[in-house]
């Protein structure tokens, strides 16, 4: 979501600074490195900078930048693999114009290079792509760029996009470097799975909430004890309180002396596990003190198979 007070702004651009500070620190202490040590250190810096709880795109930039400068390649680009569409989107690049990354974005699976790592899972290294036969994309000519690494990304076993290194003039990549960069591959891919599976984890609790909010049946949320956690609009409407009120209340509050023992049966049945003839009558007492006749149904939220 957006952030929109001041304090809310200030401890982004916080992170922001600390991000930027934690990679320079990463980068100097990778170039004193030896070999072994060096790709072990960038593995610990990668991440590092994965597990920061910025936003996807950025944590992706930060990687980059940290993938070209131990790779020593002049731009690097993480493309996510839309199962659907079948096609490879472009989430975050370096190195590269902003034409150069609406060239190449939207790759068919098993087209060009990155679509080919999309297809078979494997490596790729190509040393001259301007005369590569499997170049489809001329902007890749154009922005003169010669040599190439594209590894997959993966997550619970499966490709779910790629990572490529690049450079404008001829080089080579040794073996070392390719299972490096493999490796920083795998942890970028579990990064992406994560973060999408968070997104759909919000947009579901989003959808409920939503949902139980503008139910028609009142619907509330109380622990153990009858202390009330939530309520929709339907509850406030229903007792004459408001939804705020209802959050600091017991039911307690609003159940007469035969339907608070009601209640409480009810919740030791639940909770031995017994079978409730639902709905059952039960009565409450409104805010202007009236009485109503509810048709109830109760069920036990359970939290790690414990009821809550």
């Amino acid at each position: 979501g957006k952030i929109h007070s001041a304090a809310g702004k200030e401890q982004h651009q916080q992170m922001t600074a600390e991000l930027d500070t934690m990679q320079h620190d990463l980068q100097t202490h990778i170039r004193l490195s030896q070999s072994n040590e060096r790709r072990l250190a960038t593995l610990n810096a990668i991440s590092s900078i994965l597990s920061c709880s910025l936003k996807l795109e950025q944590i992706l930039r930060g990687a980059l930048d940290m993938v070209m400068e131990v790779m020593q390649v002049e731009a690097a680009l993480v493309f996510s693999l839309d199962e659907g569409a079948q096609e490879l989107r472009l989430m975050a690049y370096d190195g590269v114009s902003n034409r150069f990354a609406q060239g190449v974005d939207r790759i068919k699976v098993g087209e060009g290079f990155s679509g080919q790592v999309a297809l078979t899972g494997q490596p790729l290294m190509v040393e001259s792509a301007s005369y590569d036969p499997r170049l489809t994309r001329q902007i890749i000519r154009q922005e003169k760029i010669e040599a190439l690494l594209v590894v997959p990304l993966r997550a619970r076993g499966m490709v779910v996009g790629t990572l490529c290194a690049a450079n404008r003039r001829p080089r080579q990549f040794l073996p070392e470097e390719v299972e490096l960069l493999i490796a920083i591959g795998s942890q970028i891919g579990i990064t992406m799975e994560n973060a999408q599976f968070y997104r759909d984890q919000q947009r579901t609790a989003e959808q409920y909430r939503d949902i139980f909010e503008n139910a028609s049946d009142a619907i509330w949320v109380h622990d153990l004890e009858g202390n009330i956690l939530t309520a929709n609009k339907a509850t406030a409407g229903l007792i004459g309180y408001s939804i705020e009120e209802l959050a600091r209340m017991n039911v307690a509050k609003f159940l007469p002396e035969a339907g608070l023992d009601l209640a409480k049966e009810i919740r030791g049945r639940l909770l031995r596990g017994e079978v409730v003839d639902e709905p059952y009558d039960q009565r409450l007492i409104r805010r202007d003190g009236t009485e109503v006749l509810l048709k109830l149904t109760s069920s036990l939220v359970l939290s790690d198979g414990q009821p809550v």
